[in-house]
């Protein structure tokens, strides 16, 4: 759990499953199947958001880049800090 939640951006795919955690798109290592370069048997998570993003009609947001990660944020929950400062800007907790 990041805190920070982007996966109706992402298709309903959480980015933090990536093993380098590229929040923001694939790396440049994403094989020609589809396959993640640092965990072979695992379909790249952008791969995979792009495939269900198709079906969203906001699918579009795939494309937004994402702010930095919080990190001070991880192990919380996004909705809980989203109610708590809905408007917060600085990405303080």
């Amino acid at each position: 759990m990041c805190g920070q939640c982007v996966l109706h951006e992402t298709g309903f795919t959480c980015p933090m499953n990536c093993p380098k955690q590229n929040r923001d798109g694939p790396c440049g290592g994403v094989r020609a199947n589809g396959h993640c370069e640092v965990i072979p048997e695992m379909v790249c998570v952008w791969v995979k958001a792009e495939r269900r993003s198709r079906r969203l009609p906001w699918r579009r947001d795939l494309f937004r880049v994402q702010a930095p990660l919080d990190w001070r944020r991880k192990g919380s929950s996004a909705i809980v800090n989203m109610l708590a400062d809905p408007f917060a800007e600085d990405g303080e907790p």
